[in-house]
């Protein structure tokens, strides 16, 4: 990572020495113990961001899936507590080359609105923001299984009003054939 590219933190998202009062000192500290070391030469490493969102109780979502198969959900539905507002997670789904991407998504519930503005998970056939949207949904019920092509990309989005439980996603790779 070099000195110039942000920090990628949950609550915090910034770089080095952004809110630094000297630019050569790093803009975050470990607490309660100062003394410990965290960070790399330019930067810091994803087990500092992981230790950081820990250390600070910040929200974890979203990441990138490349084993064949398992679940994940929106922030709080394990713990059967809303999601909170003004989450933001995106999940990708690689699969290896003669392989698709199979999803389930359970339990829904996010907030309604006619056109999904508000909250909604979008499914999309590959691996960025722009792919083509497969499926949309807000509201409450299940998502028909959806199969993409070898990658697959589902965002969760709320705002900052009327917070529900969310959903469980299950995925596997499946044949191409």
């Amino acid at each position: 990572m070099s000195h110039t590219e942000p920090t990628s933190i949950t609550c915090l998202s910034v770089h080095r020495n952004t809110y630094s009062i000297d630019y050569q000192l790093p803009t975050i500290q470990p607490i309660p113990n100062g003394l410990i070391p965290i960070g790399q030469k330019y930067g810091l490493s994803s087990l500092d961001a992981a230790k950081i969102n820990r250390l600070y109780n910040c929200m974890s979502c979203g990441g990138t899936l490349t084993v064949p198969g398992g679940n994940f959900s929106s922030p709080g539905y394990t713990e059967h507590e809303p999601y909170p507002p003004f989450s933001d997670c995106t999940w990708t789904m690689i699969a290896l080359v003669g392989y698709k991407v199979r999803l389930n998504v359970l339990d829904v519930s996010v907030e309604y609105s006619s056109s999904c503005q508000y909250d909604s998970i979008e499914i999309r056939d590959g691996m960025v923001p722009t792919a083509q949207q497969l499926v949309k949904k807000c509201g409450t019920g299940d998502i028909p299984t959806v199969t993409s092509s070898q990658n697959s990309l589902l965002r969760f989005y709320s705002d900052s009003s009327d917070e529900s439980t969310g959903f469980l996603a299950k995925y596997s790779f499946v044949p191409a054939a």
